[in-house]
């Protein structure tokens, strides 16, 4: 992360070009679990999960043509948004993006089904050997797009992510103290892990 000049009273925390914030929520019954896993009947915002939206795929220098959004479906949703990247290991410009209200897994089918060209039609296809030639990085946004504010536990450990490693993110001590005292706005997205 780095910090944009200040030219607000709040100040916007970005995700740098080398490091991107990492929560592991995979741990069942853990607050960051139950939190990405929260669901509920609830409208979005669509313009503004877009604006994240272009943050991850310039982030990751994905093409908009390797990108997906899964709409939104009326009814029970997840609160947060997932999204996930498959990226070829040795050929870079082979890497895919696919983001909405649901579960990683299907995500990541929505990706085979809809890019033939990697090769598998469904995750269950998936050889010991894929592997060796793919990686696939899993991460979550925020769809209100204020820095996590209505996830407690996930705002509180970006907060503290991004004040622990202050000297690597550029920050200043007060700004590092802003965001401690939630006078600083957070990125709208971090990676699971």
């Amino acid at each position: 992360m780095r910090a944009e000049q200040p030219h607000s009273p709040s100040t916007k925390i970005e995700i740098s070009d080398s490091e991107t914030p990492k929560i592991q929520t995979n741990t069942p019954g853990t607050a960051y679990h139950e939190e990405v896993h929260r669901a509920r009947e609830i409208e979005f915002d669509e313009s503004l999960a877009e604006k994240t939206r272009q943050e991850i795929l310039k982030h990751y220098q994905i093409d908009l043509k390797h990108a997906i959004s899964i709409p939104v479906a009326p009814g029970m949703k997840r609160e947060i948004m997932a999204f996930s990247i498959l990226e070829n290991i040795k050929d870079p410009s082979q890497i895919y993006y696919a983001d909405g209200h649901t579960a990683h897994a299907i995500l990541l089918n929505e990706i085979f089904k809809r890019f033939p060209d990697i090769g598998i039609k469904s995750r269950l296809e998936l050889s010991d050997d894929f592997f060796d030639a793919w990686k696939i990085k899993k991460g979550f946004i925020d769809p209100q797009r204020h820095g996590f504010k209505n996830f407690e536990h996930i705002h509180q450990n970006l907060a503290n992510i991004a004040a622990q490693n202050r000297e690597a993110n550029e920050l200043s001590e007060e700004m590092a103290k802003n965001i401690k005292n939630g006078k600083s706005e957070l990125p709208n997205w971090f990676r699971n892990g």
